[in-house]
């Protein structure tokens, strides 16, 4: 979950989980700088911090995630105070601790921007951190793979590491230490948007959505891993709607607030 307000958020062996069928497209490496923000209060919810439109799983422990994001370019009346994204994220139910991963405009921890751009967030013990990237971010129209990839535990940090993709998995853009608490997530995929009047929500998975379970193996995002959360598996606040297509492995989150 990113945040709704701001101050105004090497290199591992990667998991092929996105299909070779997936488009993978490639982007200069950019060092992300992390920014330690305002204190998230939960993880993603229906109504609060902020709107979303998501899909569940059913199970809560995973070591990972991937899925095929559409760019667009949603409406942000103020790219300064709002933010609309896509992402694919991974939480602990029990605490506000989680790690994402996608694209967004509007406000950032790092920067605004009118054009999309790739970010990464997680939140542990230590707070909230976000890395926004300053580099060059994903075209309108064009589809890149995101992935969350759970790649051990860390005997001299003494915590869980998770690297980050967003770019076609050519390499993770940057690996975190997290907290022992988080060493497993129940993922979801779909779009966020900032409470506010006039923000567009735009979000399309392609069929490609994957889960990584605790021995490694690959699951396709099928409805047998849909949850019961809500009757439909998701969690969408109004006026948007969303829709599930190819076995839920097609999401699309859309509307105007």
């Amino acid at each position: 979950m990113r945040q709704s307000f701001r101050r105004p958020p090497t290199q591992a062996r990667k998991l092929a989980l996105v299909r070779p069928a997936a488009l993978l497209l490639a982007s200069a490496s950019v060092l992300l700088s992390l920014i330690i923000g305002l204190p998230a209060t939960a993880a993603a919810a229906c109504g609060s911090p902020n709107l979303y439109g998501h899909q569940y799983t059913s199970r809560t422990a995973f070591h990972g995630s991937s899925g095929v994001l559409n760019t667009y370019d949603p409406t942000v009346p103020s790219i300064s105070t709002e933010f609309s994204l896509s992402h694919i994220y991974g939480m602990d139910r029990a605490s506000s601790y989680f790690v994402e991963t996608g694209w967004y405009k509007g406000v950032g921890d790092d920067f605004n921007t009118s054009v999309p751009k790739f970010y990464v967030v997680y939140r542990d013990t230590t707070g909230y951190h976000e890395g926004d990237d300053p580099g060059v971010g994903p075209s309108v129209g064009t589809q890149y793979s995101y992935q969350l990839d759970f790649n051990g535990y860390d005997n001299a940090s003494g915590k869980y590491r998770w690297d980050f993709y967003y770019d076609g998995l050519v390499v993770p853009r940057q690996g975190y230490h997290l907290v022992s608490s988080l060493p497993l997530v129940a993922p979801l995929v779909g779009a966020e948007v900032t409470h506010g009047s006039g923000i567009g929500m735009s979000s399309h998975t392609y069929p490609y959505q994957e889960l990584k379970d605790t021995i490694g193996g690959i699951h396709d995002w099928t409805a047998a891993y849909a949850t019961a959360h809500a009757p439909t598996g998701n969690c969408v606040d109004s006026p948007f709607t969303i829709s599930q297509i190819d076995a839920w492995q097609e999401l699309r989150s859309t509307g105007t607030s």
